[in-house]
């Protein structure tokens, strides 16, 4: 799979001016399926639907269509709360690359595959640098034991891999290793010198939003 910006695709401009009427009645075929499988769920979604101002509402039903089309089957959603707010963050992201993952996390929802429910809350703690930083880094797994954790106290420079050009620490570093979604570890060729890793929560993470979900 591509890098994460070569997913994100353009929102169509006539996303937002669709017919209220017609994103309705798209809306009723899109949830009826959930209706079915999960009691309750269907009405529940209807209704905060309905809360959503109209713009909302457009980008809601265009994350709802892609999220279907790429849903093997829909199944009962497992974390019900999570899969709502996750519809309801996306109704309110306009920035495509951000959209895109919202949508591939719907979809694994939607089918069912084993989403940390936690997902929801982290994507919504990201920017698009922190995205493409995410996606960028290496994942630890890549790098034998003897590259021990070095801790991201006092760190002013870091490395995306061993003998790369140094970068400044800033806070897009500092958030994702806040989330648990990178690492810092020393790098052989220069103690002093810290590189900045995807840990296992990350790739789990990453995989999910890229429509990889393992």
């Amino acid at each position: 799979m591509g890098s994460i910006e070569e997913i994100a695709k353009k929102i169509p401009g006539e996303v937002y001016v669709r017919a209220a009427a017609t994103t309705f009645v798209t809306f009723e075929k899109l949830v009826a399926p959930i209706t079915e499988t999960t009691d309750g769920l269907g009405r529940y979604i209807k209704q905060k639907f309905d809360n959503m101002v109209e713009v909302e509402k457009s980008l809601a039903l265009h994350a709802l269509e892609r999220a279907v089309d790429r849903s093997t089957m829909i199944k009962n959603i497992d974390h019900p709360k999570s899969f709502v707010r996750a519809l309801e963050e996306v109704s309110q992201e306009t920035d495509p690359l951000l959209s895109e993952m919202w949508i591939n996390l719907l979809s694994c929802q939607l089918s069912n595959n084993a989403v940390n429910p936690g997902y929801v809350s982290t994507l919504s703690s990201l920017g698009r640098n922190e995205a493409i930083l995410l996606d960028s880094i290496t994942s630890r797994r890549e790098y034998s034991t003897e590259h021990q954790y070095g801790g991201q106290d006092l760190v002013d420079e870091w490395v995306m891999y061993p003998n790369s050009k140094p970068q400044a620490w800033n806070t897009s570093c500092a958030l994702l290793c806040q989330l648990r979604l990178a690492d810092v570890i020393n790098t052989p060729e220069n103690k002093s010198l810290r590189m900045l890793v995807r840990s296992r929560a990350g790739d789990m993470f990453l995989n999910a939003v890229k429509g990889n979900n393992v």
